[in-house]
């Protein structure tokens, strides 16, 4: 990943390198989510996690 967002050949940033794994890490929660519900299964744990994905990504500035 260093060597990734220090070569100069590549235009990456953190911020996007960040958001592209978010989306998919949303994909696999939004995924389990709908195969535990269709199974009547408990999604707690799921919307734990869900809840704390969301939380680290989609901060938004305090007012001060």
């Amino acid at each position: 990943m260093l060597d990734r967002l220090s070569n100069i050949y590549i235009q990456d940033t953190n911020q996007r390198v960040a958001m592209d794994g978010f989306s998919k890490i949303k994909g696999f929660i939004l995924l389990i989510l709908e195969e535990a519900l269709n199974n009547e299964r408990s999604i707690d744990d799921t919307s734990v996690l869900l809840a704390f994905v969301s939380s680290c990504f989609l901060k938004t500035p305090t007012a001060q």
